[in-house]
């Protein structure tokens, strides 16, 4: 797959699991069920890419949520999905850079960020 591919399979991953963060308002632990079930929905060269960019959406959505309302459920979910991610991200080889470009934030408050979600 070109480079153009996996970037546009990642905005696909990104796309399917926002929509998850609705199940924050209604069961928050069933969050991240919900972005793995976004996550393994695809097949193909593109499934990894599409992972990824649903596991980095959901990781990235539990951490705001939790940081905006201390939702236990949602540091959980956060901390779970980021392993997930960080380890499809070693596996792709996927530069932090284009991780931050997903999800248009700046890459040093987005490391920080993952670094402050690590340690809980």
């Amino acid at each position: 797959m070109h480079d153009r591919g996996k970037i546009a399979a990642l905005e696909r991953g990104r796309a399917a699991a926002a929509p998850c963060i609705e199940r924050f308002h209604d069961q928050g632990h069933t969050y991240a069920e919900c972005v793995r079930y976004v996550a393994a929905g695809s097949g193909g060269d593109e499934a990894a890419w599409q992972r990824l960019g649903a596991l980095t959406q959901g990781w990235f959505s539990a951490d705001l949520a939790a940081r905006q309302t201390g939702d236990a459920d949602a540091v959980v979910a956060a901390r779970a999905l980021l392993a997930e991610a960080d380890a499809e991200q070693r596996r792709l080889a996927v530069p932090d850079a284009a991780l931050c470009a997903l999800l248009a934030q700046d890459c040093a408050l987005f490391g920080a960020r993952r670094v402050a979600v690590r340690a809980g």
